[in-house]
This record gives C-alpha cells, structure tokens and sequence, in this order.
C-alpha cells in the first residue's frame, strides 16, 4: 500500500514553472509530474550503480 507523505521543498522557479506546463498540458497534477521525475531520476541511478 502506498502512503502520502506532505514535505516541503525549495524549487528553482524555472523548475516549477517548467512542472506546472507539463501538468497542464498532461491534463494531471504538479504532484504526479514531480513524483514521476523523481522516481526516473532514482531508477536511473540505481540501475547505474548495480552494473
């Protein structure tokens, strides 16, 4: 089961604004296009470091 955890981050403002146009033109939420990339950036990492 997957539980939400609420947190507070300091984003670039380039950053957001850049979240903010991938959500809307996904038609979704800044929340999934954060935890998305988030979760690609680790995958990536660690598939890096167990080669």
């Amino acid at each position: 089961m997957k539980t939400k955890n609420r947190t507070t981050l300091f984003i670039d403002s380039e950053i957001i604004d850049t979240i903010k146009q991938i959500a809307i033109n996904k038609n979704t939420t800044q929340t999934k296009i954060i935890n998305d990339y988030l979760k690609q950036g680790i995958e990536k990492r660690t598939t890096k470091k167990q080669i």
